[in-house]
């Protein structure tokens, strides 16, 4: 949640979105089967970004 929360604070970057991805699985912290560090939206009453 913690990317999630940073998300909807700035404007998202797919370039650090991808740093951070890869740095994750560098070291082997990013799951095959969950998306950790998944974007949040902005129009919380209109989206449904959290669920899995």
């Amino acid at each position: 949640m913690a990317y999630c929360k940073y998300s909807r604070e700035f404007v998202y970057s797919y370039k650090e979105h991808l740093k951070l991805a890869e740095e994750l699985d560098q070291d082997g912290k990013l799951p095959a089967t969950f998306m950790v560090v998944a974007p949040g939206s902005w129009n919380l009453d209109e989206v449904w970004y959290d669920i899995n």
